[in-house]
């Protein structure tokens, strides 16, 4: 079960400019990025198979502080590079590369269209994910909390390989399957 869960997102849903790990960027409003984290999940008869993307970025984004804690304009992306998704298989890393498109296809991008409060501390995100050359809006929900000092904002959500005509690896002749698993968690400051 080799590859690639990796889509993460896409994202999500939160990166940063082209930052170290928990390298703070400032924004103008005064809010911190600390930090993102992008981990996927993907299920094979034999193992689970969990990924994360390393340094994943975050462009255009500009955090706004308001009465209920904290927005953001809109619109903005996520990205991973492909070469930073990493499951801590060099071999299953490399073939989910390669099926994620690698070389021709540097990164996943999510592209946040929309992004609403929907009542304190819960946000609704919807935008395009972009895996391998294929565009489909997503929508999900985060949760925000105060934690030590920051803020912290998570949301999971799962994405079908198929809609993005990612070719399924498999192992011992069994496949993984379809459905892959995307969390991510952004600090703020």
């Amino acid at each position: 079960m080799k590859y690639f869960i990796a889509l993460l997102f896409s994202f999500f849903v939160f990166s940063l400019y082209a930052q170290e790990k928990k390298a703070p960027i400032e924004q103008k409003s005064g809010v911190v990025f600390k930090e993102l984290k992008i981990k996927f999940f993907a299920d094979h008869v034999f193992k689970k198979v969990k990924g994360e993307c390393i340094k994943p970025k975050v462009e255009n984004l500009k955090v706004i502080p308001d009465v209920n804690g904290v927005s953001a304009e809109v619109p903005f992306s996520i990205s991973c590079t492909i070469v930073n998704m990493h499951t801590g298989d060099e071999n299953r890393d490399s073939h989910m590369w390669e099926i994620l498109g690698y070389p021709d296809q540097k990164e996943i991008n999510f592209s946040v269209k929309n992004l609403e409060l929907t009542k304190k501390g819960t946000y609704s995100f919807q935008g395009d994910l972009t895996i391998k050359g294929t565009t489909k809006p997503v929508s999900f929900t985060a949760s925000s909390k105060q934690e030590n000092g920051s803020l912290k904002i998570n949301a999971t959500f799962d994405i079908l390989l198929s809609d993005f005509k990612v070719e399924r690896p498999s192992v011992v002749f069994t496949s993984i399957k379809d459905k892959v698993r995307i969390e991510w968690e952004a600090w703020l400051k």
